[in-house]
C-alpha cells in the first residue's frame, strides 16, 4: 500500500510539474507579445537589411574565472573529497581497495577519480603557487 502511494505520489508531482511549466511557458509567450525567438514576426525592410550587413559583428571577450583560493580548496577538499565520513571517509576506503586490488568495478574507479579530483586541484594550486614564488 505505501509503495502504491508513493508511486501515485510521483504521478502527481510529475503532473504538477508538468503543468506549472507550461503555465510559466504561456506567460512568458504572452510577457513577449508572441514573439519567443530573437527575430521578428515581420520581414526585415531593406533598409534594416542594409543596417544589419554594414553592422561590426562584435563578439564579447571571454573572461577567465578568478583562481580559487587555497581556502577555498582546502574546504572543498576537505567535505567532497572526504565524503561521507562515516564510518570512514570514502576515499581512504577507495584507496585500500586500491592497495589491496580490489578496486575493479567502473563504479568504483569513478568515485576514486571523484573524490581524489579535490585533492589533485589542491595539489596542483600548491605546486603552482610554489613555483611562481620561487
Amino acid at each position: 500500500m505505501e509503495q502504491m502511494r508513493r508511486r501515485l505520489f510521483f504521478v502527481f508531482s510529475w503532473l504538477v510539474a508538468a503543468v506549472v511549466t507550461s503555465v510559466v511557458a504561456s506567460a512568458a509567450v504572452a510577457i513577449a507579445g508572441g514573439q519567443v525567438s530573437d527575430r521578428p514576426l515581420r520581414p526585415l525592410t531593406a533598409a534594416e537589411v542594409e543596417a544589419l550587413a554594414s553592422a561590426p559583428i562584435t563578439r564579447p571577450t571571454p573572461t577567465a574565472a578568478p583562481d580559487p583560493t587555497v581556502t577555498t580548496l582546502v574546504i572543498i577538499a576537505l567535505t567532497l573529497g572526504l565524503a561521507p565520513f562515516v564510518p570512514e571517509p570514502h576515499i581512504w576506503e577507495k584507496l585500500k581497495m586500491l592497495a589491496a586490488g580490489d578496486l575493479t568495478r567502473p563504479l568504483d574507479i569513478f568515485d576514486l577519480i571523484l573524490h581524489a579530483t579535490p585533492f589533485a586541484v589542491l595539489i596542483l594550486k600548491l605546486i603552482r603557487m610554489w613555483q611562481v614564488g620561487r
